[in-house]
């Protein structure tokens, strides 16, 4: 979408094609033989494959073919990225020995190898378990995955958070007049719009709560308004038309601060379901949280 996106999704690759360049050699060691030239062979195929791997799951399969994956069930997602994916595990390694021997006949002979015998079961759970996970954290997000596999949701803390409501401005008439299905599709649009400027400052998807969305912060950002909060969620241009009132649904963050005012909610302006604007009416307060235990 935007240079935050982007720089996320570099930065991503980087530790991709770290961790490839650990694993793939250890691998080729041990599954091949102990020498120098297989544990070179394994930086190379490490360095081509996450390459490869990396670049299409972030800049293809989550950019210009997001629209079209979108639109796939969840286990039809999954096989047919895993495929694409082992494909390109494959078409790595090949490439891996071509570049070795700079002989371009390796990179069919590649494929003829029995050294596949390993390799191939190891790129095809690889495969599948990269890609579930990547799944999983588009349903649930990154951090809440993470925060589970942790185990931090069977420890749970006091955190002084700050947290920013958005609601989508009249989305019961929206709703009535654009009927569920466009209306879905509205909603999966204002998320998209929103992950901008999440990830511009370094905030974290609390909860989805209908047509609402909370963002949170941690204390050590200071404020919002210190990691560009105030630009990043403030409007392009001027607003099609004011901010309602404030969102009546509290959240389970903040339900049992009751010294801390509500504050109002940002909303989405649309119009027709078309076009859309922002339209913030507060600033962040803090708050305190509890991370919840499983």
């Amino acid at each position: 979408m935007g240079s935050a996106r982007f720089r996320t999704r570099r930065r991503q690759l980087g530790a991709i094609v770290l961790a490839a360049c650990v694993v793939a050699p250890i691998f080729n060691v041990l599954t091949s033989e102990a020498s120098a030239r297989e544990a070179w062979q394994g930086v190379v195929d490490g360095v081509v494959i996450s390459l490869l791997v990396g670049g299409y799951m972030l800049f293809a399969r989550d950019g210009r073919l997001r629209p079209f994956f979108q639109k796939l069930r969840f286990w039809t997602d999954l096989v047919l990225s895993s495929v694409i994916v082992l494909v390109l595990f494959l078409v790595g390694r090949a490439t891996g020995k071509m570049l070795t021997t700079l002989d371009p006949h390796r990179f069919v002979m590649s494929f003829t190898e029995p050294h596949l015998r390993y390799a191939t079961p190891f790129f095809a759970v690889f495969a599948v378990v990269i890609t579930f996970v990547l799944q999983m954290n588009r349903l649930v997000g990154a951090n809440v995955l993470g925060y589970f596999m942790a185990g931090v949701y069977h420890r749970p803390r006091a955190e002084e958070r700050i947290f920013l409501f958005l609601d989508l401005q009249g989305s019961t008439r929206l709703a009535e007049e654009l009927g569920s299905a466009r209306y879905f599709e509205l909603l999966r649009r204002f998320v998209d719009d929103v992950t901008e400027p999440v990830l511009q400052t370094d905030a974290e998807i609390y909860q989805y709560a209908g047509d609402e969305v909370v963002v949170t912060w941690t204390r050590g950002c200071a404020w919002p308004t210190a990691c560009g909060a105030s630009s990043a969620f403030a409007p392009p241009w001027p607003a099609t038309r004011p901010a309602t009132s404030a969102s009546s649904v509290p959240s389970r963050a903040s339900a049992a601060d009751s010294t801390a005012a509500r504050s109002p909610a940002a909303s989405w302006a649309i119009s027709a379901g078309r076009s859309s604007s922002w339209a913030t009416s507060s600033t962040p307060r803090p708050a305190s949280k509890s991370t919840p235990s499983g």
